[in-house]
């Protein structure tokens, strides 16, 4: 059974493409209102950005050029192409309703609906998997990062936009990343009944039983063996 979009990700996405597709977009500059539109677009979509900003290295009015600054304040490349892939995009449906196509025609798709749905669905393929807490001391397990590569296209690429692991996908081999202590997370058996998430840095060692497949299961585990843990 599909979970329906929270009434926050139509929302966002909703604002997102009614930007898009007012008539004078790309003709003006963005006001602090509609950059903040796109800030919360990729916040939404799970990137925890500081800010977006122009790059002001053209006088040229082109919202393709506003990038996604990270709380480090660097350029987030991940969700800066995100961004842009989600205005190319949304730009597409935009295109249909064009002059003299705007006027509403029986039995037309809805661009505008489309894009919405369109945006609202990358939004949620976006957030990524909510780290796995592995120990009392709040030592976490987090999915491999994305790294972006534009291929040597000038529009941004379809890898822009990426699944990511979800409870529900398997795990085996390695798993992921040792939050914070940035060691990758490997899968192995170590007993008849037991398998161990080993990580390659600290060599933290976390047991759990070996019928645990999916990464939902390993969270509702150590959530369970957590909260039976003695405190102090």
């Amino acid at each position: 059974m599909t979970q329906s979009a929270s009434p926050d990700i139509i929302a966002v996405a909703t604002s997102f493409v009614n930007l898009l597709f007012k008539e004078d977009w790309g003709e003006t500059e963005l006001t602090p209102a509609e950059v903040e539109v796109l800030f919360a677009t990729v916040s939404a979509a799970g990137f925890n950005p500081k800010e977006v900003v122009k790059d002001g290295l053209s006088d040229e009015v082109s919202h393709t050029d506003y990038h996604v600054i990270d709380q480090s304040g660097h350029v987030h490349a991940a969700a800066t192409n995100w961004l842009n892939r989600a205005f190319f995009c949304t730009s597409m449906y935009r295109s249909k309703l064009i002059p003299p196509k705007r006027l509403w025609v029986p039995g037309q798709v809805d661009c505008r609906e489309n894009a919405i749905d369109a945006i609202k669905t990358e939004i949620e393929r976006s957030i990524p998997l909510e780290p796995i807490q592995l120990t009392p001391d709040g030592e976490r397990l987090r999915e491999f990062p994305y790294n972006p590569t534009l291929n040597g296209f000038s529009r941004p690429p379809v890898q822009a936009f990426v699944d990511h692991t979800r409870d529900e996908h398997e795990f085996r081999g390695e798993v992921g990343i040792h939050d914070y202590c940035e060691g990758r997370m490997k899968r192995i058996r170590v007993a008849e009944t037991r398998d161990a998430l080993i990580c390659g840095r600290c060599h933290l060692r976390v047991l759990f039983p070996k019928e645990v497949q999916t990464y939902g299961e390993l969270r509702g585990f150590l959530a369970a063996k957590i909260r039976l843990a003695p405190r102090g």
